[in-house]
């Protein structure tokens, strides 16, 4: 009979010890996720407002986990203070857009979980085609699995999430040295005055968490505009409503303009001389409605999720 035994530093390990210890760093992983979690939740999240929370998956799963995750520190946490309204989804299996209370006016935070690489793209996929994603949101990025290498997976969250136009984010990933120490992640695409927000060069682990404790305190949701930009281009789609847009016929800029061109466009030109931004201006025939439960349709609806072409970043 065949004894197999780990030794580590020293130390015999029996098999069924081996399986304990798994399953400890698992609760730990957990546990830990959790708790940091739910110390930025009590900061940052906006109070009376609803918290989407996004479950995650995986694909070697075949449970439903929403019922499972709803049980977790993470949501006891939160529910047992009632500052906030919490929706846990599937975005794989809910229909998002049958809900009143998805519109993504209301929607102030999301937490999204995911497992594997790429199911970020999938999922925020699913909640810009159900029109439930709110870019100006702050949005709270974790997952509870170990991987090689964090920076990649960081820098391919924070592109999918730039394809959005998302730019309040965090990203918590577990240290593989140390699993109930997560690592913080943000990015500051504006930081140098830079207008391509494309970039990710500007990733930086900003604070480690552990347990709910945090090592450096760094604030998780800065400003990420600059207060002057490097004469960046920006896109103005305008319809023509006196006496707020006049005299705009052939107008593509006013670098050389000194006429008269309404109320909005001096608003907008002021603006963009603070900023140190240049103007490229198009005009649409579509003016659009912004209604009183947070809809709207078009140009105002765009403003929601505009991903303008590389030209005018």
């Amino acid at each position: 009979m065949n004894i197999f035994v780990a030794v580590i530093l020293g130390v015999i390990f029996p098999p069924n010890a081996l399986a304990a210890m798994s399953m400890l760093n698992q609760n730990s992983i957990k546990e830990s996720i959790s708790e940091c979690m739910i110390k930025g939740v009590e900061y940052y999240a906006p109070t009376q407002k609803t918290i989407f929370v996004s479950v995650s998956v995986s694909k070697d799963d075949y449970k439903d986990k929403a019922t499972v995750v709803s049980k977790t520190v993470l949501l006891s946490g939160i529910s047992r203070r009632r500052l906030w309204k919490v929706l846990v989804v599937n975005p794989r299996k809910t229909k998002l857009s049958n809900s009143e209370d998805l519109s993504k006016s209301l929607l102030r935070m999301f937490i999204v979980y995911f497992h594997d690489r790429g199911e970020i793209e999938d999922i925020l996929n699913r909640l810009e085609k159900e029109s439930v994603l709110n870019p100006h949101a702050k949005f709270l990025v974790a997952s509870p699995m170990i991987f090689e290498n964090n920076s990649a997976i960081a820098e391919e969250v924070f592109v999918a999430l730039a394809k959005r136009n998302v730019l309040n984010a965090v990203l918590l990933l577990a240290d593989h040295l140390n699993i109930a120490r997560f690592e913080i992640y943000s990015w500051f695409p504006f930081e140098e005055g830079d207008c391509n927000q494309d970039k990710i060069d500007n990733l930086n682990l900003i604070d480690n968490c552990t347990y709910g404790h945090f090592e450096r305190n760094a604030s998780w949701y800065t400003n990420k505009v600059p207060a002057r930009f490097k004469k960046c281009t920006m896109l103005v789609v305008y319809a023509r409503v006196p006496p707020y847009v006049l005299n705009m016929d052939m107008v593509t800029s006013l670098e050389d303009s000194n006429d008269n061109h309404g109320v909005e466009i001096s608003l907008i030109r002021n603006l963009a001389k603070m900023l140190n931004i240049s103007l490229v201006f198009q005009e649409s025939p579509i003016l659009g409605t912004v209604y009183r439960n947070g809809t709207a349709t078009g140009n105002p609806n765009d403003m929601g999720h505009l991903y303008l072409p590389p030209r005018y970043h």
